[in-house]
């Protein structure tokens, strides 16, 4: 999807506004452009981690991320 992609929020001060991120942290959906992930809980230099593909696997990624890329799926398939 453009503008948008799904990444792992990145355990480096450097990368991110925290500092740390829990080991069992979920994927969640960055803006390509701002860096910030939807549910703004995370910042992080854009296109820097590795994108994570979605399969479909709801319990596995961000629940509010999750809801806007479903979101931006419908748009897209409208158009």
């Amino acid at each position: 999807m453009v503008g948008y992609r799904w990444e792992l929020p990145l355990a480096s001060e450097e990368r991110n506004n925290t500092g740390y991120i829990h080991g069992n942290a979920k994927p969640h959906l960055f803006n390509n452009v701002t860096g910030w992930s939807h549910c703004k809980k995370y910042w992080q230099e854009p296109l820097w981690a590795e994108e994570i593909e979605y399969k479909g696997t709801d319990k596995h990624f961000c629940k509010k991320c999750l809801k806007k890329y479903k979101k931006l799926q419908e748009k897209q398939h409208d158009n």
